[in-house]
């Protein structure tokens, strides 16, 4: 079993190397995406067990990323 993974998305870059680095101290592992489109990539191609989205950022928000 693998410890449970968090995709995080976030345009705001510092914020998501912190999230990651806080959320790797308890033993998650992280991916995280500079983008909804990106995000959808991942969320694809990964078995993701929890996404923490920024409902803010360009191009795709947080409720497009959702219905997407």
């Amino acid at each position: 079993m693998h410890p449970p993974r968090v995709l995080c998305i976030d345009d705001f870059r510092p914020g998501l190397e912190t999230r990651k680095a806080f959320l790797e101290q308890f033993g998650y592992q992280v991916l995280i995406a500079p983008n909804g489109l990106e995000g959808l990539r991942l969320l694809k191609e990964n078995h993701i067990d929890v996404v923490i989205l920024d409902y803010r950022m360009p191009e795709m928000n947080g409720h497009e990323s959702r219905c997407a």
